[in-house]
């Protein structure tokens, strides 16, 4: 069975039991860690946090805290997570209810279990804008790969054949990607980039981030 350590910053044990509950069902032990004193001397691979001023602070003045190494959950608003790309968002979680917790845990399990792979996406929550041919929806991604990625749309909207993606990668900067919507499910689209499209870019940043969970 995988082991992982999860740290909750800001948030009670009853949300911590949630996210045991819910990576069981992978076959992932929990260890939870809510006491700032004690996690200095462990191996802190997850986190779990609102996105406020107060517990952003304290991961900042945590050791053992690593952007785009910590495997992060963040609770707010994507208009809250739209600032704040530095932290390295994995997963947003709008609520703390199971439902949110379950998929986000859904999300990301695969990376404790197996790593991020060659093929795999890779899960995080950063701002896109969709740029359609008459609008420009924003959102955020659930997820990123080599051939293409998942956004939670702000609206529901369908989307034409032929979109362009604009997205500011952590460490590399602005991105512009052509791309076509392959399937929704509610606000959540499955997009596909063009063959023609940036791909490298895209390849160069997850093996960079690779270690996610490590």
């Amino acid at each position: 069975m995988q082991k992982l350590t999860l740290a909750g910053i800001k948030v009670d044990s009853g949300l911590l039991e949630k996210f045991v509950h819910s990576f069981r069902t992978y076959n992932i032990d929990v260890e939870t860690v809510a006491d700032l004193k004690l996690m200095g001397s462990r191996n802190v691979r997850a986190c779990v946090f609102p996105l406020t001023e107060v517990a952003l602070k304290r991961l900042d003045s945590s050791s053992w805290f690593v952007p785009w190494r910590t495997l992060a959950y963040g609770i707010g608003e994507a208009s809250d997570a739209r600032r704040l790309t530095r932290w390295g968002l994995n997963a947003l979680l709008q609520s703390r209810d199971e439902l949110d917790v379950r998929a986000a845990v859904a999300a990301t399990q695969s990376i404790v279990s197996r790593g991020i792979g060659k093929c795999a996406r890779m899960p995080l929550a950063i701002p896109v804008e969709v740029h359609a041919t008459r609008a420009v929806i924003g959102g955020m991604t659930r997820n990123l790969g080599e051939g293409g990625m998942a956004v939670n749309l702000l609206r529901n909207i369908a989307l034409p054949q032929q979109v362009v993606l604009r997205l500011v990668l952590p460490d590399f900067g602005a991105v512009r990607l052509p791309a076509s919507p392959r399937w929704y499910s509610g606000s959540l689209v499955g997009l596909q980039f063009e063959p023609f499209a940036r791909r490298n870019v895209i390849k160069d940043w997850l093996r960079q981030h690779s270690l996610l969970g490590k």
